[in-house]
């Protein structure tokens, strides 16, 4: 299960979630199997593996996330937040980060000038 928007619906540094309704998305993946006696570390890398294609799959859609699990390049297309598969952040700072991810969107932003 992979949660998109909710940082930016309740950021941390407030109490109270956003009043302007903010999307927030939960995409569901396959189920995880941990076999007995497994190491931890193989099971959490199945959970950033399933995590990024939930994010893969927020950005580019389902079957585009699809398409590139297949190709093994989901990682970029979830975008720099994510990380990879090996579970590293990124490069960027952590202010960075943050910014990216409060930027307002697109789709919703009102414009004051009629075009």
């Amino acid at each position: 299960m992979t949660l998109v928007g909710t940082y930016r619906a309740l950021p941390p540094w407030r109490r109270l979630p956003e009043t302007s309704r903010p999307k927030v998305s939960v995409i569901f993946g396959r189920p995880i199997q941990a076999a007995p006696g497994s190491e931890p570390s193989a099971v959490n890398d199945q959970i950033v593996k399933a995590i990024t294609l939930g994010l893969a799959e927020a950005e580019a859609g389902w079957y585009g996330a699809l398409r590139a699990e297949a190709e093994g390049t989901f990682a970029a297309v979830a975008g720099s937040s994510a990380g990879s598969s090996t579970g590293d952040v990124g490069d960027s700072a952590r202010w960075q980060r943050i910014w990216k991810a409060t930027a307002p969107d697109k789709s919703t932003r009102r414009t004051v000038w009629v075009k």
